[in-house]
């Protein structure tokens, strides 16, 4: 794992490696999630960056505990995450899977 290519306030996949890591895994397909937390910047407005910034890494700590082993998570900028699972191709599947998502949010 190349540390130029890990978010430096998370610890998963920046853009670059997100990108690297799913074009990995890409050959037999899967569902791309993307994440964008709703309202963020009233949290830093709010309470300030440092607590915003503890937001972020609570969201990433939640969805990496939420995925399987295999799939990769990524936070692409800001407030947004995405999350790849491999050969997950089944629609209803990755349906129900963004509802546990966002239900747990």
């Amino acid at each position: 794992m190349k540390t130029e290519n890990l978010d430096w306030l998370t610890g998963i996949w920046n853009e670059s490696g997100i990108q690297e890591k799913i074009a990995e895994k890409m050959q037999g397909g899967g569902s791309l999630f993307l994440c964008d937390i709703d309202r963020f910047h009233r949290i830093n407005d709010q309470f300030g960056h440092l607590e915003g910034d503890e937001c972020l890494k609570q969201v990433a700590q939640t969805l990496g505990y939420m995925i399987r082993n295999g799939d990769v998570l990524g936070r692409i900028g800001g407030d947004e995450f995405v999350i790849f699972m491999p050969g997950c191709r089944d629609s209803e599947t990755a349906q129900r899977i963004g509802r546990r998502i966002e239900e747990r949010f």
